[in-house]
């Protein structure tokens, strides 16, 4: 005899929250050229971003300006048959995120659509009761042979995620499916002993499983471990983060699938400076890349200065601010490419827009 319980979380769609109050942010990157000591500024690429009424990511929307020639111009047959330039042709849209929460305004999953609105994959997020995330799992449903979108039949379109508990005749077998938009994805089975404790006994991934990340938490409830699994759940990544006495992160470890040390990412703080300094190192201590990060009284950052792994100044970006605070402007400079007179020259611009 089986016994199940249904766990499951219900959400309003996005475009439901985004009825009054939406406002959007559009973000676009130029890139600087110059010929003969002329300037030339050239949209490349533009995001927009659309926030409902609490302040939520509805959507965000990657459009690409820099269109090839063969793209802009259409052969046009009649008596003035030829190439044709097509001036309403002005950008491609190339990726869009799709976000949608729980009823009490919680992210709960996130979709990539490409330019022909195919859905690529899907991401989901569970927190716990502090509203700390405690995993996230991104899946391909056009590769997912686990289909029980059946169950929530009655009420389409609202179970996000859920949990199946079932138990064998002997009531010794416990089975757990995880169900993310209908689909299950993870399904673990536990040996109960005689004492009553579940002892995992297998796991089983669907192949539609690109990535699950778990994440852990110190006393302080700061985020102290997180591991990654791939495709049929095989280990690839992990991470374990330190903290000073002021709960800042100052150290990140990286760690292969055999639990070898790849990397170590070191944060120092300069407060008398408000300054913060990013030191990269490999698993020998051998220098992979620093970053120095100025703050302005407001402790938002202004200037971000890379160095690679021979301390070489290679990236400057110039970061300024609105009377609100909001960001309105980035300025990226190649430092090994300087103009006339050593004058460093932006490569690229890129811009904030509110509305």
């Amino acid at each position: 005899m089986k016994h199940f319980r249904i766990i499951s979380l219900s959400f309003i769609p996005c475009l439901i929250m985004a009825l009054t109050g939406v406002r959007t942010m559009t973000v676009k990157t130029y890139s600087i050229t110059q010929n003969f000591g002329t300037e030339t500024r050239e949209l490349e690429h533009s995001t927009v971003v659309r926030y409902n009424s609490n302040d939520r990511i509805l959507d965000s929307t990657l459009y690409a300006h820099n269109i090839p020639l063969n793209s802009k111009y259409a052969y046009v047959s009649g008596p003035r048959d030829g190439v044709r330039l097509l001036r309403t042709h002005n950008r491609d849209l190339l990726m869009q995120f799709k976000y949608e929460y729980d009823l009490n305004g919680q992210l709960v999953s996130r979709a990539l659509h490409t330019q022909k609105d195919s859905l690529k994959w899907k991401e989901f997020y569970k927190f716990d009761e502090l509203m700390r995330i405690q995993k996230r799992i991104r899946f391909d449903p056009s590769r997912a042979i686990n289909n029980k979108k059946g169950q929530s039949a009655k009420d389409p379109g609202h179970l996000v995620w859920g949990e199946i508990f079932s138990y064998d005749s002997t009531g010794l077998v416990l089975e757990h499916k995880e169900l993310y938009d209908g689909f299950v994805i993870e399904i673990t089975t536990y040996r109960i002993d005689s004492l009553g404790n579940s002892n995992k006994n297998q796991e089983y991934f669907d192949p539609s499983l690109m990535f699950r990340t778990t994440y852990k938490y110190n006393p302080s409830g700061s985020l102290k471990d997180e591991i990654s699994v791939g495709r049929f759940g095989r280990a690839f990544k992990s991470k374990n983060y330190e903290y000073d006495l002021y709960g800042r992160n100052i150290k990140v470890n990286t760690f292969q699938s055999d639990g070898i040390l790849i990397e170590t990412l070191n944060r120092v703080y300069h407060d008398t400076e408000s300054r913060i300094t990013e030191i990269q190192v490999d698993s020998s201590k051998k220098l992979i890349s620093r970053r120095e990060i100025h703050l302005n009284r407001y402790q938002r950052p202004v200037v971000e200065e890379h160095f690679d792994d021979k301390s070489r100044l290679i990236q400057r970006r110039n970061m300024s601010y609105d009377s609100k605070g909001w960001l309105i402007q980035i300025h990226d400079y190649n430092m090994l490419r300087p103009g006339k007179d050593d004058e460093i020259i932006p490569i690229s611009i890129i811009t904030y827009e509110y509305e």
